[in-house]
């Protein structure tokens, strides 16, 4: 206490004696303010510049290079105030550009520096950067003479400066907040000592808001000001890092030696530092425990105030006969500097480790290890298992065999029979298609005998008739009544064998093609259902379509129509025969109540209906593929394919 009361004492009588000074001599207490803060800000630089291979706080570094810069800027300033007579040709107005251009340069500095807290700071390119900086406002002010006027002689500080001060200030507040939010990267009385150092820099800028005499006396308090600011940062960083310097330049440093002596002690892994000890001929022969952590003692069993400062053949008995050389092994790493890693049993403690060996210094070394006791017995547990399986599995493997073989030959007969199978199904295949022909043939033939034979008898019978009613005339009341009640039935017959004859094969199927046939069935369909009206949209020509496709085309389409009039309901459908990408499609669809698809091929025999099997293996026959689509409620799709290259001829 009496110590701290003699320091303000001192400082007391420092301050009263600058005062005394001023009133010698302004210019004296002036030189001696600014010389104060160039040395301080100098000594800033030195500590951050000679300690940045340890310093790992880049603000501090960083403010080291900007306080050696703001330095220099002062120094000029002083040598240029008024009275100096150094500058000559200058007034007040050379040192206030130059007080102005310190302050702006230092207040930067210091908002800017919080950004390199966690940042790579490269020291000699901002090193370099300061030196272009202080180049310029040199040149600005010396040499282009461009540098704002901020004072007037008689009149006092211009605008200018003025307002550069209350912007300072606000600057130098702004960087005490940043500084606060970072105040972790500090230790609590360095952080104090540089907010301190800030906000007397802040009232020192205000003293300098309003004088209009260089040797005015808020001159004089602003440099008081300047005065304590740097006293506070000199305390913060010159004499902290002095006498403290965990506390500054290595609280980092301070930080990690503490993790890693908290890692050390709680760490999972065993921990421990030996020495080897040799015999006269340089052989080792024991080593000693230094230390050891935590789980050291948890793994082996041994305690700590056991170890420390004891060979191992004291603690661990009969260890040099263990099968692994423990102090032979630990030897070489002590002295060849080669780090091992091996996994042993301990007989002496009876447990495995799995041990990671390196040197610290000749002829020191340290051991980190687990205990792999569990995993060791697991290991054989899982090796005799193993050794089970894989017996197993050899046995399995030859009736697995036996098995193949046998499969092999059910296999032959398998492929045997379904080559046989597919044999049957081509010539199965060429049967259908050959009865489809023969059917067609039959139709064909049927059909032309009842239009040359009993057509051609019907019309002659017709004919023969109308003849003798012309020739009966009025003479035979009855018997003209008698015949002419036979001509509409005469004429029904005769239609009724065209309808026949249409339906078994339309004869302008060959004599006018498919398309004209297709239209004459929609008609005669129209004119049966009324109800049910067909869009009909082509587009591909007649010759597009090759003869041995026009009758398949044409059941096709006669078998979808006689489905949708007997079970569809529907109102409208939609007919389509064009060619598109190399092959023809036939589409037939309506709006009816359609069917669920699954249900129609689970029926057996003739319940199956709707003739779809006929008309998918009809399709199929002819070289083309056949697909249904529908579902209850939605309407019915038929859609037909041919691929132009696979139609049968």
């Amino acid at each position: 206490m009496k110590r701290q009361n003699l320091y303000i004492l001192l400082a007391i009588l420092i301050l009263v004696g600058l005062y005394l000074s001023s009133l010698y001599s302004y210019l004296l207490f002036h030189s001696l303010a600014e010389l104060f803060s160039i040395i301080i800000a100098c000594g800033i630089f030195m500590i951050a510049w000679n300690s940045r291979q340890f310093i790992r706080n880049n603000y501090l570094l960083f403010i080291g290079v900007a306080y050696l810069f703001v330095g220099g800027l002062d120094l000029v300033h002083t040598l240029s105030y008024k009275g100096m007579a150094i500058f000559r040709g200058y007034e007040t107005n050379l040192a206030t550009q130059l007080w102005i251009a310190a302050r702006y340069v230092e207040s930067l500095s210091l908002l800017i520096a919080p950004l390199f807290f966690r940042r790579r700071l490269r020291i000699n390119l901002i090193f370099l950067g300061y030196s272009a900086v202080f180049i310029l406002l040199l040149l600005l002010i010396f040499y282009w003479s461009i540098f704002p006027v901020c004072f007037i002689e008689g009149t006092g500080l211009s605008p200018f400066k003025k307002i550069s001060e209350y912007l300072i200030s606000l600057i130098l507040l702004t960087s005490v907040a940043l500084l606060y939010k970072n105040r972790q990267e500090f230790d609590r009385t360095v952080l104090r000592w540089m907010i301190g150092s800030i906000i007397l820099t802040v009232a020192s800028e205000l003293c300098f808001t309003f004088y209009i005499d260089a040797y005015g006396i808020s001159n004089l308090v602003g440099h008081y000001f300047k005065i304590l600011s740097f006293y506070f940062i000199y305390k913060a960083i010159i004499k902290t890092g002095l006498e403290k310097p965990y506390d500054l330049l290595f609280r980092d440093i301070k930080r990690s030696e503490e993790r890693y002596h908290s890692l050390f002690t709680h760490m999972t892994n065993g921990f421990a530092h030996h020495q080897v000890l040799f015999d006269e001929e340089g052989r080792p022969v024991d080593y000693i425990f230094l230390e050891v952590n935590e789980a050291f003692e948890k793994l082996t069993g041994l305690r700590r105030e056991n170890l420390v400062g004891k060979k191992v053949t004291q603690v661990l008995p009969g260890i040099e006969k263990d099968s692994a050389d423990w102090i032979g092994i630990y030897g070489r790493v002590a002295m060849t500097g080669e780090a091992i890693r091996l996994e042993s049993y301990s007989e002496t403690l009876k447990r495995w480790y799995s041990v990671l060996a390196y040197r610290s210094e000749r002829p020191r070394f340290v051991t980190v290890f687990e205990e792999i006791t569990e995993r060791k017995r697991a290991e054989e547990a899982l090796k005799k298992a193993y050794d089970e399986l894989e017996m197993r599995v050899q046995e399995r493997t030859e009736e697995l065999r036996a098995i193949n073989e046998q499969l092999t030959v059910e296999n032959e007969e398998r492929l045997r029979v379904e080559i046989e199978l597919r044999e049957s199904e081509h010539r199965l295949r060429e049967l259908s298609t050959a009865l489809l022909s023969a059917q067609e043939r039959e139709r064909k033939v049927i059909a032309g005998e009842i239009h040359d034979s009993m057509g051609a008898s019907l019309a002659a019978i017709k004919f023969r008739l109308e003849s003798a009613l012309s020739e009966i005339g009025d003479g035979c009341p009855q018997a003209r009544t008698a015949l002419e009640s036979v001509l509409p039935v005469i004429q029904g017959t005769i239609e009724e064998a065209r309808r026949i004859q249409m339906t078994l094969r339309p004869s302008m199927l060959d004599d006018l093609g498919i398309l004209a046939t297709i239209n004459w069935l929609c008609r005669q369909f129209e004119s049966t259902y009324s109800h049910i009206h067909i869009r009909r949209e082509f587009n591909i020509e007649e010759s597009e379509v090759p003869a041995s496709l026009r009758t398949v085309i044409y059941r096709l389409l006669q078998e979808a129509l006689n489905n949708i009039s007997k079970h569809s309901k529907a109102d409208r459908i939609d007919l389509m025969l064009r060619r598109k990408d190399g092959a023809i499609e036939l589409g037939v669809q309506d709006n009816g109540q359609g069917f669920d698809l699954s249900e129609a091929y689970s029926r057996k025999g003739t319940a199956k209906g709707l003739g779809l099997d006929s008309m998918r293996e009809r399709a199929e026959l002819s070289g083309g593929s056949l697909s249904i689509e529908s579902s209850k409620g939605t309407g019915t799709v038929i859609r037909a394919t041919w691929p132009t290259e696979q139609i049968s001829t």
